[in-house]
Order: C-alpha cells, then sequence, then structure tokens
C-alpha cells in the first residue's frame, strides 16, 4: 500500500544513518525521523514547508477504525479524550468522528485562544455537551480538569499519537485522573507501526525514549 511503501523508505533511510560509523547520532535527528514514521503511521507526511500531504483515507486505516471501534464500545458509559501529536491528526480525527457518528467533539488544538479552549472545556465537562474531547499534547496535557459530566463521565482516555516525553505523558493522563473522578480511569494506545509500538514500549518501561528508539531501529 501507498502508507507501507512510504514507510518503509524512510525507516530504511533511519536504518542507514544509524548503521553508518560516520554519522554522529542526534537527538534532533532521532525524532526528526520518528516523526515522519509517526506521520505516516496516521496517513499524511509533512513536508519541509510544514506543509501535510495526505497518503491515505484515513476512513480505511485499521488504526482510525481501532479508535472508532473503541468509542462505539465506550458510547453510553463513559466520554473519552483522544489525544494526538500533530495538528493534522486532530483536523482529521474531528471530520472523521463527525462523519462516523453524528456529531462534533470538543476540540483543543495549537492557535486557540484562551476564551475559545475553555469554551471547549465547558461543553465537554456538560452531560449535554459532546461526548468525545480530540486534544493536540501541547495543548491539553497540562492544567485542565476534564472529568465530563455529572451523568456523563469521562474515565477514559487514549493516546492515538504519543509524545516523546514521559512527563507529557504523565501530565496528560492526570486529565481525568484527578480529585474529583468518581471512576477507575482506563488508557488506551493506539499503535499501527513498530515505529508507535517503540515510542509506547519506552513510555511504559520509563525509559530514555530516544535511546529505545535507536536501539530498536538498529536491531531491525
Amino acid at each position: 500500500t501507498n502508507v507501507l511503501n512510504h514507510y518503509c523508505d524512510v525507516e530504511h533511510e533511519f536504518v542507514v544513518q544509524l548503521t553508518n560509523p560516520g554519522v554522529v547520532i542526534t537527538t534532533e535527528m532521532v525524532i526528526s525521523q520518528m516523526q515522519k514514521l509517526q506521520q505516516i503511521s496516521s496517513g499524511f507526511i509533512i513536508d519541509n514547508d510544514s506543509k501535510a500531504h495526505m497518503i491515505a483515507d484515513p476512513l480505511a486505516m485499521p488504526k482510525y477504525e481501532a479508535l472508532f471501534d473503541l468509542m462505539s464500545t465506550l458510547e453510553g458509559s463513559s466520554k473519552i479524550i483522544i489525544f494526538a501529536y500533530y495538528k493534522t491528526t486532530i483536523n482529521i480525527l474531528a471530520d472523521a468522528i463527525k462523519k462516523r457518528f453524528g456529531y462534533t467533539p470538543a476540540v483543543f488544538r495549537g492557535g486557540m485562544k484562551s476564551d475559545e479552549i475553555a469554551a471547549q472545556k465547558a461543553a465537554f465537562n456538560s452531560d449535554e455537551g459532546p461526548d468525545t474531547l480530540v486534544s493536540q499534547s501541547s495543548v491539553g496535557s497540562a492544567t485542565h480538569t476534564l472529568l465530563g459530566g455529572k451523568t456523563k463521565p469521562c474515565f477514559s482516555m487514549c493516546f492515538f499519537e504519543n509524545t516523546y516525553r514521559l512527563i507529557d505523558r504523565r501530565q496528560a493522563e492526570s486529565r481525568n485522573h484527578r480529585k474529583g473522578q468518581d471512576y477507575p480511569v482506563d488508557y488506551y494506545d493506539i499503535a499501527s507501526s513498530p515505529a508507535e509500538m517503540n515510542i509506547i514500549k519506552a513510555l511504559q518501561e520509563k525509559t530514555d525514549t530516544v535511546k529505545a528508539i535507536v536501539d530498536a531501529v538498529k536491531s531491525t
């Protein structure tokens, strides 16, 4: 498929870089390559001019289908917070959720004003508001309390894309695991590629994410 071809090309380039004895591997280099693999895993790639190019229909990708299956399972019991790293992914998810479920989710994305974020948060934290909040990690991972409504609570969180820092992950997890939460909170990770699995594994093991990624890629 188009997604697989793009992924294999970038991964091959990454392996060549890491195994070249004359190349000094920097954190920036590793993260740059992993970001490209992560983008491809979500159906797009961002060029050097910061323009996103779709390489697949998201609604036809198993990764998105897995998320929609999870949302269907939770429907009627728990609202859900979905974290993604890229603004492009946030836009894709918001549009896809409206098409699939018939409602517009609450959204946190970069560039929003504080009053806009407050309005989205208030809607999500009400019983009458949407069952889903789609949040860019850089915007929604800190300070916000996101417990849903009194009769429609939120005790579910899904990481559709992860960041590379454990502290960001922990802060995100605390958005609905805090004072006022009456239920155990469930966390879900969705991964569709080795690159995403390596990030999740490093975060779970609380290890140096970049080192874990380099070791994993070198072993392929």
